[in-house]
């Protein structure tokens, strides 16, 4: 029913049993029916991992034979992270021993994302608070001095939420806000980019090829964004170090002016409307992704789509398109004509 984890350190095997378990909650199956093949599969992947655990051996000094005087500049390092099927966060203790910078796990969280469909933006709000009280219960339960504090985490969203006035959102991020102003200062809030945030082995380990792709895809819009809303894209993210107040505007003459553009917990430009507050619409269709007209990646999207509806009427194409995407002159003005013939010439030429 449980295992004996109590700093955490075992979390990124055992977070996929209990994720496993609640796919199964999800599907209905009895205790005493057989399982499907897929969870089969994901069964057989885990236990061939669990060996690896017997491998596994921790010091009982975080640095090794230094004695506490030796110990110089101790500082907490918390990263947090989130994915759709759990969020967790880790915190390490980086000390100058010797003249030599040394780094150590000190304890991981990480909890399963709740049936009750939520977005990623949440569950990343949901890793900073886990992040917070983590601070708070390893200074409680340490004598040695930590001398500074650093809270990272890869969502802009997040901290963008951290830096504006919680009062203006509704209950469950206002709330979580105010938790992490109490337990932290907004001086230590950082951003790192998500392939150096080493809290991603909580919840992405597992490395599914559906994660696999959807990575790719996201990989693939950032740079159709960067090679067209370089510019924009610099801007938004110095705001997002900037108090609400001090924000810098996008110029005028920018296709991404009257979007209302944000960047999401990946780096990727979405545009928000007047759908945003409406929590039970699915969170791409209220923050869509806005991709520039002349890309050859927006084009293959649209070919997809195209090929997807059965070459279907231009209309169906374009509102199926504008479910997940937000494309500037998608009709008028551009090189993306939504007729079949059109299209599969265009795409010719990539």
């Amino acid at each position: 029913m449980a295992m004996f984890d109590p700093q955490g350190l075992l979390s990124p095997f055992t977070v996929f049993g209990r994720m496993l378990v609640q796919d199964l909650w999800r599907t209905g199956c009895e205790w005493d029916e057989e399982i499907d093949d897929e969870s089969f599969q994901k069964w057989t992947r885990w236990t061939k991992v669990l060996p690896m655990i017997e491998e596994i051996r921790i010091p009982r000094s975080y640095f090794g034979d230094a004695v506490t005087d030796q110990i110089k500049d101790l500082q907490l390092h918390v990263v947090s992270d989130a994915s759709k099927g759990a969020y967790g966060c880790a915190a390490y203790f980086r000390a100058v021993i010797g003249g030599t910078v040394q780094c150590v796990l000190v304890t991981s969280r990480v909890k399963v994302a709740p049936l009750k469909p939520i977005s990623v933006p949440r569950l990343e709000l949901q890793a900073a608070v886990l992040g917070a009280r983590i601070a708070s219960a390893v200074r409680d339960g340490h004598s040695l001095e930590i001398r500074q504090r650093f809270f990272w985490t890869d969502s802009t969203t997040v901290l963008s939420w951290i830096r504006s006035d919680q009062r203006k959102y509704k209950e469950f991020v206002g709330l979580r806000i105010g938790e992490i102003l109490t337990c932290t200062n907004l001086s230590e809030w950082r951003w790192v980019p998500t392939r150096m945030n080493i809290a991603d082995q909580l919840t992405k380990w597992t490395k599914d090829p559906e994660d696999e792709f959807e990575r790719a895809e996201i990989w693939l819009m950032r740079m159709a964004q960067v090679a067209a809303f370089d510019d924009e894209l610099k801007i938004l993210l110095k705001n997002s170090e900037l108090p609400t107040g001090q924000w810098l505007e996008i110029e005028k003459s920018s296709l991404l002016y009257k979007l209302t553009p944000l960047i999401d917990e990946n780096g990727l430009l979405r545009m928000e409307g007047r759908t945003g507050p409406a929590d039970f619409l699915p969170f791409d269709l209220r923050f869509p992704v806005i991709l520039p007209t002349d890309h050859p990646v927006t084009w293959k999207i649209v070919q997809h789509y195209h090929e997807r509806f059965g070459h279907g009427y231009r209309e169906t194409v374009k509102n199926e398109l504008r479910q997940r995407f937000a494309i500037p002159k998608l009709i008028r003005g551009s090189r993306i004509s939504l007729t079949g013939f059109d299209l599969q010439e265009e795409v010719k030429r990539i």
